[in-house]
């Protein structure tokens, strides 16, 4: 008795999109969105579908094939990323161009990353916060 191998099975136009933008780092529901783009669908459902499309084991394989093709190609790394950046400190054209990598460097390492402050008063309870808006002028 003789078995057939089974053919990997291809991706549709839309599964691939799907695929190629999770790999670009969107979320499953916002890939889903692009290579779905007529849906009104509300969000629950793009996720659910998204979840759906990702379990699908030719395009999970595929991801995982993306993956491995962008790690073996090496595009464009953090480390590269930072090293650039210090070179334009290190090497300055201008003020701006120093600023701007200072600025970026601390992005990538969350140092602008919103903290969140939960103040409470003497027995515990959380107090109302004010909010206050600071505008700088450039």
């Amino acid at each position: 008795m003789t078995t057939k191998a089974k053919k990997p099975r291809c991706l549709t136009a839309k599964e691939e999109t799907f695929a190629q933008h999770v790999v670009d780092g969107l979320t499953r529901s916002d890939a889903w969105r692009v290579a779905y783009p007529a849906s009104a669908a509300k969000a629950k459902t793009v996720w659910e579908e998204a979840s759906r499309l990702l379990a699908k084991p030719h395009v999970a394989a595929r991801v995982e094939q993306l993956r491995a093709e962008l790690g073996e190609r090496h595009m464009w790394t953090r480390v590269q990323a930072i090293r650039t950046l210090l070179q334009v400190i290190d090497e300055p054209e201008s003020q701006t161009a120093v600023l701007r990598a200072v600025r970026e460097l601390n992005e990538m390492h969350g140092f602008h990353a919103p903290q969140k402050i939960s103040p409470v008063d003497a027995d515990g309870r959380p107090v109302p916060l004010l909010h206050v808006s600071v505008v700088y002028d450039a």
